[in-house]
């Protein structure tokens, strides 16, 4: 690992939040160790994906593990699972559960 500093890459979303403060030295070193295992892995492309219940902290885990990644100087592209949904303003199309589209939308 290096210590130059890469770029963060983040996808055009819907809605930006921005990196939290750190929140405790316990989880720094949390988000520095799991970034350390992710680095261990190699030098090449790697996808870290981050699951978990609605507000569980999934969106700042991943600005945080981002950060911490582009520190040891590897570049990062952060996206979102909300990059691939359809536009909030478009929520009234579509059924929210399926995904399918409302029948006064369907064409004939």
């Amino acid at each position: 690992m290096t210590s130059r500093r890469a770029d963060v890459h983040t996808s055009v979303s819907t809605w930006q939040q921005p990196c939290p403060a750190p929140a405790s030295p316990e989880r720094t070193a949390l988000v520095k160790q799991v970034a350390d295992r992710i680095l261990a892995l190699g030098d090449g492309r790697l996808r870290v994906g981050i699951d978990g219940p609605t507000a569980a902290g999934k969106t700042s885990f991943g600005h945080e593990l981002a950060e911490q990644i582009n520190r040891a100087g590897r570049s990062v592209l952060r996206a979102s699972l909300d990059d691939f949904k359809k536009p909030w303003r478009d929520r009234h199309l579509y059924d929210r559960e399926s995904g399918d589209e409302t029948p006064s939308t369907t064409p004939p």
